[in-house]
């Protein structure tokens, strides 16, 4: 038996592929059998994600079938294959000696449990060089919802630094 004809079957027909194509959420088709349901159905027979004509990703490799597909019959209803979209190199390049904006395991240590509640059981905020130089991403003031949020983190703060004074209390004089 060929290997490779049991390799990759079409998701709608269930036969080997013909002129492989895959949508944008990895299934694979044949082009003829995705083309007559695109017509019907804007989305993928398998998941359900949106498929359109454009979004569809031509499979190239070795050995495929040297017959022009525009040349077989039938295939006047059926348009051409999509072609492959390149998508553009990222921009943002760093050089080879050229430091990381923040260490590997920064973020990490900063808001470590073990670290970061000690400090807030006595009130007391601590900023590491960390997270000192990550940019401050809320701007303007502060939505009745952030400020109420905010209330309440103090409010429980102070109470669990009174917990923890009155646990602390318990065990030294008991």
């Amino acid at each position: 038996m060929d290997v490779a004809a049991t390799d990759f079957d079409c998701n709608i027909c269930l036969d080997r592929v013909k002129e492989p194509v895959v949508t944008l959420c990895g299934h694979l088709y044949c082009w003829p059998c995705l083309f007559q349901w695109i017509a019907n159905h804007n989305e993928c027979p398998v998941c359900k994600a949106g498929v359109t004509k454009e979004n569809v990703i031509p499979v190239y490799g070795r050995g495929a079938n040297t017959i022009d597909p525009r040349t077989v019959d039938g295939a006047d209803d059926i348009p051409n294959r999509p072609r492959g979209q390149r998508p553009a190199p990222s921009l943002r390049r760093r050089f080879m000696f050229q430091p990381d904006p923040l260490p590997p395991h920064a973020q990490e240590a900063a808001f470590s449990p073990l670290i970061g509640f000690f400090p807030s059981l006595f009130g007391l905020q601590f900023q590491s060089a960390a997270t000192a130089t990550m940019p401050n991403t809320h701007t303007g003031p502060l939505t009745p919802a952030e400020l109420q949020q905010q209330v309440q983190f103090a409010f429980l703060s102070k109470m669990l630094l009174f917990v923890g004074s009155a646990v602390m209390l318990g065990l030294i004089l008991f």
